[in-house]
């Protein structure tokens, strides 16, 4: 099973625990190096925990897919115990009516044994007599031959009479004898169905709470990562904030050359994707996918790497101003290394918080943001 609670309330300590490790030791960050290493050993562990995350949500959906299997089935077995229900009705009701059936033929047997049973004792019982009787009252011969096998015929008719009343109990019967095989047929399949139904339902019930415990472990994997990932922008900003001295002098290259669309400005905004007013420290410039990016002016790149939700970054220091470049696909420099105006430094992406392909280009001027516009050169 995936992270019981032991396991998640040990994960919720554990970032718990980082994070404050971080808090503290950012404090005590002076130069630009303490704040470097701070910022790698944090995505470091923001890497580790969204492995674990992606894990989770593979597992989630994993558990999900097999929940809605056993939901399927569940509903399938339901559908087939009620259609089933519904025929061991039918042929419950069937038998009732060969049971009613039959015991009126029992009835009908019975009065036709009686009559019958009468008519053979006057004839065969007291054979002498009857024959006597029919003599004296025939008016002659051909008469007494034609009462003869007038009772006689009675008699015939009597016997033929029970014997088909006879064989259709016996057909009775015989129905009766095979709707209740089927009704126990039937009923031993649907017991089996219920039983099957019973066991999914437990299943079910259980991979229920499994997916609830992922959850759980997901949403704190996520806030955590959250968290971790404000704490590496409060660390790139700080680290922004720590430039060389100096004065610059001149303006910064477009960093996007060829693509000159702005889609949104430095300032106040609605953020496109926790959709509430946030201020804007830059300005997002659209480009195609794997597009050019240059350094904007010569000097140290003092960053390179996963910035939260800046996702992929690189941060120059031009002595007494940075500029910042974010949402990277592809990284082409390293940190320590020093880069001309016009370099090729990077290839425009969608990393981190971003709707679609673009670079965020940002200006700190000892530290402080400003618009990139004041500075920007086409």
């Amino acid at each position: 099973m995936f992270w019981g609670n032991k396991g998640r309330i040990a994960a919720i300590l554990f970032l718990v625990a980082i994070l404050n490790i971080f808090n503290v030791l950012s404090i005590n960050a002076e130069t630009i190096e303490d704040i470097e290493n701070l910022q790698k050993q944090l995505q470091k562990e923001i890497n580790q925990t969204k492995s674990q995350l992606e894990n989770g949500k593979e597992k989630e959906k994993d558990v999900l897919k097999e929940l809605k299997t056993l939901d399927n089935d569940i509903e399938r077995l339901s559908s087939d115990i009620t259609n089933m229900t519904s025929k061991i009705n039918n042929v419950t009701e069937q038998i009732s009516i060969k049971q009613e059936e039959i015991e009126n033929k029992e009835i009908e047997l019975d009065q036709r044994s009686e009559i019958f049973s009468k008519r053979l004792k006057q004839i065969y019982i007291n054979g002498d007599i009857n024959f006597l009787e029919i003599i004296f009252a025939s008016t002659s011969i051909a008469d007494f031959l034609t009462r003869f096998e007038f009772l006689k015929r009675i008699a015939e008719n009597d016997l033929r009479l029970y014997e088909d009343l006879e064989i259709e109990r016996a057909e009775l019967e015989k129905i009766e004898l095979a709707l209740e095989n089927e009704k126990k047929r039937l009923e031993e399949l649907n017991e089996t169905r219920s039983n099957r139904r019973e066991k999914l339902q437990i299943s079910s019930s259980r991979q229920s709470s499994l997916l609830r415990n992922i959850k759980n472990n997901n949403y704190e994997l996520a806030k955590g990562l959250s968290d971790m990932e404000k704490e590496s922008d409060r660390l790139a900003r700080e680290l922004m904030s720590k430039t060389s001295k100096g004065t610059f002098r001149g303006t910064l290259l477009w960093p996007t050359p060829g693509y000159y669309r702005i889609t949104s400005p430095y300032g106040y905004r609605i953020h496109p994707i926790l959709k509430k007013r946030t201020f804007h420290s830059g300005v997002d410039i659209a480009a195609p996918m794997g597009a050019k990016i240059i350094a904007a002016a010569k000097g140290k790149v003092i960053f390179t790497g996963w910035s939260g939700a800046y996702g992929n970054t690189i941060v120059v220091d031009h002595g007494g101003i940075t500029t910042r470049y974010s949402h990277l696909s592809s990284i082409l420099v390293k940190e320590e290394q020093f880069v001309q105006q016009g370099e090729q430094i990077g290839k425009v992406g969608s990393t981190g918080w971003s709707t679609g392909p673009h670079i965020d280009f940002g200006v700190r001027i000892n530290g402080e943001n400003t618009d990139p516009l004041k500075y920007l050169r086409k």
